[in-house]
């Protein structure tokens, strides 16, 4: 997910609205008036004149954008509310108890971008890692409205699907200094072992340099603080056997106090894919902000089985877009 925070649209960092950790799921929703294609770099202004619209009616009396996330023409998201905290698009108290928002970019004429489209679905399964259930539907569904419209609805309709990814170069303009940073990283040529019930840190051989990979001295370390990120990992691991299941995190670790060395302060939530035997392909992906003075690095963990197995790591790849915190 190419996601652009408030501060670097231009909003205050942090949204007032009222916390909702959790919803039943996410609410579609479309501007509803004329909306003539642009280039990316006046994105961020319309964003901008969609909160100042927002928080000149007072009869609704928002106190901010009303959507959890806004999504352009160009596939790029926007941190509207943002994650956890409760939206004042859905049309009530209890709609918007129930449904976090969305919002495309995106008038009442002509069909969304398949940028756009991708766009709305990472930001409906940003949405899904933080709280919302599973149910997807459209503003009309929870009150007397045509919003999203006709070409939305059917899209939400039909399983709000993920485009394929444009094979089209995309060449940021200079306005575009909000736009993320991308990182990539790989373990190749590299084996690790995974000791049972110990979590196990993954060094990284090689980064990417352009479009061509460059060989590095081992280290565990992928992002450098302060920043803010989307990041994604993938393990290949093999030796396992049935029943046998592993665990993939992200890390944040700090110096320590010392200053000899690093330490792990903090981890996100964990996921626990049980694997069958033989070999897999996990993947991990993740949505925060690394603070000042940390490092975020990525661990693996394999469950004890009575008989031990040699379980060895010999292929991972992490890539992460990351902009100044």
């Amino acid at each position: 997910m190419q996601l652009i925070s408030r501060a670097a649209w231009g909003a205050p960092a942090t949204s007032p609205a009222a916390a909702l950790p959790s919803a039943r799921g996410v609410a579609v929703h479309y501007l509803g008036v004329r909306y003539d294609s642009r280039p990316h770099s006046q994105c961020a202004a319309m964003v901008r004149s969609v909160r100042d619209a927002h928080l000149a009616n007072k009869v609704e009396g928002y106190l901010d954008v009303a959507y959890n996330y806004l999504a352009c023409e160009h596939g790029y998201v926007y941190e509207g509310r943002g994650a956890g905290r409760r939206s004042g698009a859905n049309g009530g108290t209890s709609q918007n108890a129930n449904y976090y928002a969305v919002c495309a970019l995106h008038g009442t004429s002509g069909q969304p971008s398949d940028a756009l489209l991708r766009g709305l679905a990472e930001a409906i399964a940003h949405l899904q890692q933080c709280g919302a259930g599973r149910e997807v539907v459209c503003h009309g569904d929870l009150t007397a409205t045509d919003c999203p419209g006709g070409p939305l609805t059917s899209w939400v309709r039909g399983g709000h699907p993920l485009p394929p990814i444009s094979t089209q170069p995309n060449t940021p303009t200079p306005e575009e200094d909000a736009v993320p940073t991308a990182a990539a990283f790989r373990a190749r040529d590299y084996t690790r072992k995974l000791r049972p019930d110990e979590w196990t840190l993954l060094n990284w051989t090689r980064r990417q340099d352009g479009e061509k990979w460059a060989t590095k001295d081992p280290e565990p370390s992928l992002l450098l603080a302060p920043c803010q990120y989307t990041a994604s990992f993938g393990v290949r691991i093999k030796g396992l056997q049935p029943g046998d299941e592993v665990q993939l995190r992200f890390s944040y670790w700090a110096k320590k106090k010392d200053g000899d060395g690093w330490e792990r302060v903090a981890t996100t939530p964990i996921d626990s894919p049980a694997h069958v035997g033989g070999g897999g392909h996990f993947t991990y992906q993740w949505t925060g902000r690394l603070p000042k003075g940390h490092r975020l690095r990525a661990e693996v963990l394999h469950f004890r089985r009575e008989a031990d197995a040699e379980v060895v790591c010999d292929r991972a790849d992490f890539e992460a877009n990351y902009w100044p915190a």
